[in-house]
């Protein structure tokens, strides 16, 4: 069994306990921070690739996830080669894409629009932070 693939096995043991708002490389999905909740529904690892279904149709699909802590009020993925995030706006057409690729400068962002992102190599790949009292604190 690969490292991806005990990670998602994990996950799966917390389904559909996990849940919260969402940050890439330091960057809150959904706007501002606590904006949006994101519920964890299926999980899988398979070829080094991490892919969690959230309940609103959103995908998260993680590159050689490593790091992975999985704890009551967060659940983090401290390096990875590349995210992949995809979701759909209530109101709007089709899917929307964000995908940062690490390269040994910092990363590619790309998507389905222009994206002024700053991602931040010092942050985790992913973070699904629960949102309670202490989070909601820490993170304003």
């Amino acid at each position: 069994m690969t490292k991806t693939e005990r990670i998602a096995d994990r996950i799966t043991t917390w389904l559909p306990r996990l849940d919260g708002a969402l940050r890439l490389w330091g960057l809150w999905m959904g706007g501002k921070p606590f904006d949006n909740c994101y519920r964890a529904i299926a999980c899988e690892g398979a070829d080094d690739v991490l892919r969690i279904d959230f309940d609103a149709g959103e995908t998260l699909n993680v590159w050689r996830p490593r790091g992975a802590v999985l704890a009551d009020e967060v659940f983090r993925v401290g390096r990875a080669d590349r995210v992949h995030f995809e979701w759909c706006y209530a109101s709007g057409p089709g899917p929307e894409i964000l995908d940062f690729a690490r390269t040994w400068r910092g990363f590619t962002v790309t998507g389905s629009r222009e994206w002024t992102l700053r991602p931040d190599r010092k942050e985790p790949a992913v973070e699904l932070i629960a949102i309670t009292a202490n989070n909601l604190k820490r993170y304003q």
